[in-house]
C-alpha cells in the first residue's frame, strides 16, 4: 500500500494543525520562531534531521528477501547501469552490471549501512516535510510540542495547503512495528522510496499525522496569505497575560481567523476546546 500521493490527488480534512511553542525564551519573554512566522506570514518547512523520532525517515532501506535471487539481482544491477549509462553500448552495461554483481553489495553489511546514512543525509538536504494532525486536543501532543500546555496549535485551511504549489506530494502516516520492504523492481506508479517519508513505529500512532512534502530547491521558507491560517488554540497553560495581546494581533494578520483556547474539563479527564475570539468579538 503507498501512503504518498501527488498533491493533488489528496483528500484531506478541511483543517490540519501543528502543535507549536509560544516562547523560544519565557524569562526574556521572547517569542519562538512558529510565532515570529505567523507574525511575518511564513510557512518554515523542516528537514527530517530535526525531529524527534530517531527512525522518522531514517527507516532502514530493505529490498525484499523473495526478490534477492542471483538472477534478479544481476537485473537489477543490469537495470541500474542504464540509467547510469543511458548512451553506452549493451556489451558495455552487460560487463559493468556483471562487475557490480559479482561484488556483493546488496549482501554485504558495511555498504548497506553506509549507504542507509548516505540515503538520511541527502533525502535531508533535499526535501522538507511539513508534519500535521488532525487532532488538536491530544494530551499528549501538547505535552511535548507545546511546551507542556503553554504554547499553542496552529490551524491550517488545507486546501490552501494543497494549492499554493509549495508542496509537490503528500499522504497520511502509516503507522506498523516492522519495516516496510521495498520491492526489487517497483511499480512505477508507487513511490516506495517517498513511503518511507510516511512510515513511523506504531507507538507514534496517537499522532494521527499527515504529511506534506516539499523539494529543497525551491527553499524552505515560504510566504503566505492570511486565508492560510483558519485558527490559533492556546493550551491550558497559556499565560493569562499574554492572552489578549496575542490574539489582538493575530486578529489584525489574519482578519478571519478562530482563536481558542483549551480547558480542562472538572468532572472527568479530558480536555475541551473553547472558543474565545472569532474575529469579531472577544470572551477572553
Amino acid at each position: 500500500m503507498s501512503a504518498v500521493k501527488l498533491i493533488d490527488e489528496l483528500k484531506l480534512p478541511p483543517s490540519l494543525y501543528k502543535y507549536r511553542y509560544y516562547y523560544q525564551d519565557s524569562i526574556q519573554k521572547k517569542v519562538s520562531a512558529a510565532v515570529s512566522s505567523l507574525y511575518s506570514m511564513e510557512l518554515y518547512i523542516p528537514s527530517a534531521d530535526t525531529f524527534n523520532d530517531p527512525y522518522d525517515s531514517a527507516i532502514p532501506f530493505r529490498y525484499n528477501p523473495n526478490d534477492l535471487t542471483e538472477e534478479n539481482i544481476y537485473k537489477k544491477c543490469l537495470q541500474l547501469a542504464g540509467q547510469q549509462f543511458p548512451n553506452e553500448s549493451a556489451e558495455f552495461l552487460q560487463n559493468y552490471a556483471y562487475k557490480n554483481h559479482r561484488k556483493g553489495l546488496l549482501n554485504n553489511p558495511d555498504h548497506i549501512e553506509q549507504f542507509d546514512i548516505d540515503t538520511f543525509k541527502r533525502s535531508c538536504k533535499d526535501f522538507g516535510i511539513f508534519c500535521l494532525t488532525e487532532d488538536p486536543v491530544n494530551t499528549l501532543m501538547w505535552s511535548y510540542y507545546a511546551d507542556s500546555h503553554y504554547g499553542i496549535c496552529i490551524g491550517y485551511d488545507t486546501e490552501k495547503l494543497i494549492s499554493s504549489k509549495i508542496f509537490g506530494m503528500g499522504g497520511k502516516v502509516i503507522y506498523r512495528d516492522n519495516f516496510p520492504l521495498i520491492p526489487l523492481f517497483p511499480d512505477e506508479n508507487h513511490h516506495h522510496f517517498l513511503n518511507l517519508f510516511y512510515t513511523k513505529w506504531n507507538v507514534w500512532s496517537h499522532e494521527n499525522e499527515y504529511r506534506l512534502l516539499h523539494t529543497y530547491k525551491n527553499g524552505k521558507v515560504h510566504k503566505i496569505d492570511s486565508e492560510f491560517i483558519t485558527e490559533v488554540i492556546l493550551g491550558c497553560k497559556f499565560r493569562e497575560e499574554d492572552k489578549l495581546p496575542f490574539a489582538e494581533k493575530l486578529i489584525k494578520i489574519y482578519p478571519h481567523i478562530l482563536v481558542s483556547e483549551i480547558k480542562m474539563n472538572k468532572e472527568k479527564f479530558e480536555l475541551e476546546k473553547k472558543e474565545v475570539i472569532n474575529g469579531k468579538s472577544t470572551l477572553f
